[in-house]
């Protein structure tokens, strides 16, 4: 391979990773959490399916705030969706890395 080939070969490689890996990240990023339930052997009575819902919908909701924290160093997101300890924790998980 000539000098000049090899040139052009490592740039022309770096744009179509990049090309490649932009749209990916930016659909990964995009995509909620995916939250099962399984409330069937709930007691003392069974669960109402507007609860059920609200549930693996906030729960989602968590677990994304978390990896947006974690991703973008920032504990903002953490404080609509922790309170108490499990905040004071995650903050302080953070702001360590």
């Amino acid at each position: 391979m000539t000098t000049k080939c090899a040139r052009l070969l490592v740039p022309t490689a770096a744009l179509l990773v990049f090309a490649v890996m932009l749209p990916l990240r930016q659909m990964l990023a995009d995509s909620k959490p995916v939250v099962r339930l399984n409330a069937a052997n709930a007691a003392p009575r069974q669960l109402e399916d507007t609860t059920e819902k609200a549930i693996a919908r906030d729960y989602g909701a968590a677990w994304q705030a978390l990896e947006q924290a974690l991703a973008g160093n920032s504990t903002a997101s953490l404080n609509d969706n922790f309170i108490g300890y499990a905040l004071e924790t995650l903050s302080r998980r953070v702001k360590d890395q």
